[in-house]
């Protein structure tokens, strides 16, 4: 049996954070090799929450720190065992159905990603090609490299919730990842106008929620809120992101080593051929 170490950060719900608990206790039951120790914290505010990762990023000397301002949950295995923090303040915005959502795919990455070695990924050596060829800025490799590991993951999760039957669960999660940002069309014109560096960091970006989306891709609203995410993009970038999402080249794959390879070498054969 998992034993969840909770931690709560102001005046979280005590009602809210036993019911964020027990979604995670009922899918540890289900899985075979759950995790002996998970660390769940429950972060009050959006302050408290963003805060607390920083301090955490900072004290291990992360790499690439995660957006802090568009998260609400964030798993990692920096104590040598899987973490789960989340932010109430958040999450309690969303529908009830998509909390359960984002609390269970987190789950999926402590099961999966409750390692300290998948947090210590090696860069695929065409990406380090590609940066000596691009003759790219110090620090592009680890950023790329951090997005085809969360792209990959999060195919992960997706996949063990729908093996667990977790399948509304998971597809809330996707439904959501995949709502389009309102600052896509801008970020797009400026990544092109400043060249093939930032064209490349927006393309990978898109990667997580479509890779997450692609074990549900053939159900026809996950499909279409796929291709609603791509369609400020030219019809190439936009068909090619979504083929490279379903790709078998990296999906067959059996480690996420692997996986990050896979999908590093598709994509950047893709983009920068």
């Amino acid at each position: 049996m998992t034993k969840i170490a909770l931690s709560l950060l102001g005046s979280v719900d005590p009602s809210w954070a036993s019911w964020a608990q027990s979604l995670l206790e009922k899918l540890y039951l289900k899985v075979e090799k759950h995790p002996l120790l998970v660390y769940l914290v429950i972060a009050h505010s959006k302050l408290l929450f963003k805060s607390y990762l920083m301090t955490t990023h900072l004290e291990t000397g992360v790499a690439s720190a995660p957006a802090f301002e568009e998260f609400e949950a964030s798993h990692d295995a920096f104590l040598g065992a899987p973490r789960i923090v989340l932010c109430e303040e958040s999450l309690r915005n969303l529908p009830r159905h998509v909390q359960a959502g984002v609390i269970l795919h987190e789950g999926a990455h402590s099961v999966l990603h409750g390692e300290l070695r998948s947090y210590t990924l090696t860069p695929p050596p065409l990406l380090r090609d590609v940066e000596a060829k691009l003759q790219a800025p110090q620090g592009y490799s680890v950023n790329l490299l951090y997005l085809f590991s969360t792209a990959v993951k999060d195919y992960e999760a997706t996949e063990l919730l729908l093996e667990l039957g977790f399948r509304e669960e998971a597809k809330d999660y996707v439904i959501y990842a995949l709502e389009p940002s309102p600052r896509l069309v801008e970020d797009w014109k400026l990544a092109s106008a400043a060249g093939i560096f930032l064209r490349l960091v927006h393309l990978a970006e898109l990667l997580k929620p479509l890779c997450c989306a692609s074990p549900l891709m053939e159900d026809g609203e996950v499909k279409m809120r796929a291709l609603s995410m791509t369609s400020h993009l030219p019809t190439a970038y936009a068909d090619g992101l979504v083929d490279i999402a379903a790709s078998p080249a990296w999906r067959s794959r059996a480690t996420l080593q692997e996986k990050l390879e896979g999908l590093a070498e598709v994509f950047l054969e893709r983009f920068t051929a």
